[in-house]
């Protein structure tokens, strides 16, 4: 498999399996988030995808929607730099972005803390408007809910989640939601299987299938798969 081949859904692999690996298994790559993208130049040929980074240098969670002006404005700049430094290479043409946080409740986050919904939708269009002048199109990555100090005793749907980190599109309804609100045609989504079941586990066994699938009911918009 090479990019020759001009297959239309590529398999990848993160650039940490080494090109070797990558060879053997006629895989592509994509750099993961905590990838250093301006030093894969070895891969610039194989990197197809490239993941947008969701911390800040001080190790702040990144949030395009905080409610925080300033935070806002500095974690988009982040990004557009990212799709800026991603474009040196020419066959990366999508960059993966998580979603922004609706809540980051950790003594680290003294900016950007709450999201707001109309904000994330701003600030989505923005980093699509920069990546569409650049031939790049966005995928936005459903959230995964964090059980970091959760009661095992407790079952999982009784959970209390008010004061726990919460993404925007974790559950298949916002994530799809957004993707229309956004409306552009360089913005679709990526699918994390792993993350969906972190939302299903939300559910009582018997509901748990029928949520995850819920993540396949606009096919169309998915465009990138973990």
């Amino acid at each position: 498999m090479t990019l020759r081949d001009g297959i239309k859904h590529p398999l990848s692999a993160p650039v940490r399996s080494g090109l070797e690996t990558l060879e053997s298994l006629g895989l592509l790559a994509e750099s993961s988030m905590r990838d250093e993208i301006r030093l894969l130049d070895d891969y610039a040929d194989v990197l197809i995808s490239a993941h947008a980074p969701a911390t800040a240098p001080d190790g702040s969670r990144l949030n395009i929607a905080a409610t925080d002006n300033d935070f806002r404005e500095m974690s988009i700049g982040i990004i557009t730099k990212f799709i800026d430094e991603a474009c040196r290479y020419p066959n990366v043409k999508q960059v993966n972005v998580h979603f922004a946080p609706r809540q980051w409740i950790d003594e680290t986050q003294t900016a950007g803390q709450e999201g707001d919904y109309d904000h994330l939708i701003d600030g989505v269009r923005r980093i699509a408007a920069h990546a569409d002048r650049q031939d790049i199109e966005v995928v936005m990555e459903n959230g995964i809910l964090h059980w970091k100090d959760v009661d095992e005793s407790v079952e999982p749907e009784t959970r209390d989640r008010t004061t726990r980190n919460r993404y925007f599109g974790s559950a298949p309804e916002q994530w799809i939601e957004v993707c229309e609100d956004v409306d552009r045609d360089n913005v679709g989504l990526c699918l994390d299987s792993s993350h969906a079941c972190t939302y299903a586990q939300t559910f009582p066994d018997s509901q748990r299938e029928e949520r995850v699938l819920a993540f396949l009911k606009r096919p169309e918009l998915i465009r990138h798969v973990h």
